[in-house]
């Protein structure tokens, strides 16, 4: 998959900065309640965040650094289509953090959403 996946897909861009923007406020709950949020609970990515970041705070990457995203397919789900990794940015500066979204397409309307699935440190 190519970067100009996200090029060609404005809104996944767009839902993706919604998703960072929360997790920068560690509004896990919501996003859970908005179902945004993969199969861990809002605790265990708040527990995550906080062992990964250490105090430091999310930022949201340029717009750049999201473009150059890793995009892979997900042959093996017949819901989640693919798998974007985004490397976090904290206090204004790359991160060692990768969030991993998922894009998941509606089976009766063919519409995509975005959530997160992981938040790790590789």
């Amino acid at each position: 998959m190519t970067e100009s996946y996200l090029e060609n897909n404005p809104k996944i861009i767009s839902n993706i900065k919604s998703i960072i923007k929360e997790m920068a406020n560690e509004n896990y709950d919501l996003l859970h309640t908005e179902k945004l949020l993969g199969n861990a609970s809002p605790q265990e990515y708040t527990e995550r965040s906080r062992d990964i970041f250490r105090g430091r705070l999310i930022t949201m990457p340029p717009d750049d650094a999201l473009q150059k995203s890793y995009i892979f397919d997900l042959p093996g789900d017949p819901n989640d289509k693919y798998a974007i990794d985004v490397f976090l940015w904290s206090n204004g500066d790359e991160s060692d953090a990768v969030a991993t979204f998922c894009v998941r397409r509606n089976p009766k309307s063919n519409a995509q959403a975005v959530y997160l699935y992981d938040l790790k440190t590789p």
